[in-house]
């Protein structure tokens, strides 16, 4: 695996470019916090962006993704410190690690669904 850090100032870009770039593509959502362990808050979801908000001091990431019901969920991640960008060995996208604390979200994404392959002859 290929793992590259994100520098502070370049989040808001990289995110923007990261958002239009995998719009549509699956998403899982895991939290891993040594406190609670590991929890998947959005699994196999339409992603719909990510997005940074500084703010004086501190900042926010925020992650949304389609929901069951045709709506948005979105998670919040309160005083990032660290972002990584990871891709498997072959160069395939693999996931976003966001730390904050000791708190880690893991974006997990596979490649977009085109209909014509998952139905064949179904418009």
């Amino acid at each position: 695996m290929k793992t590259r850090e994100i520098p502070s100032p370049e989040w808001k870009r990289f995110l923007d470019e990261f958002s239009r770039e995998h719009n549509g593509w699956f998403i899982s959502v895991e939290i891993q916090d040594p406190e609670i362990g590991a929890q998947t808050e959005v699994r196999n979801r339409a992603f719909r962006g990510a997005t940074f908000e500084r703010r004086p001091g501190d900042g926010v990431i925020t992650i949304m993704a389609d929901d069951t019901a045709g709506g948005h969920v979105a998670h919040a991640v309160v005083h990032p410190t660290r972002i990584w960008f990871e891709k498997t060995d072959q160069g395939a996208d693999e996931a976003l690690a966001i730390e904050s604390g000791s708190t880690r979200t893991l974006v997990r994404f596979r490649w977009k669904l085109i209909p014509e392959l998952v139905s064949p002859g179904v418009e």
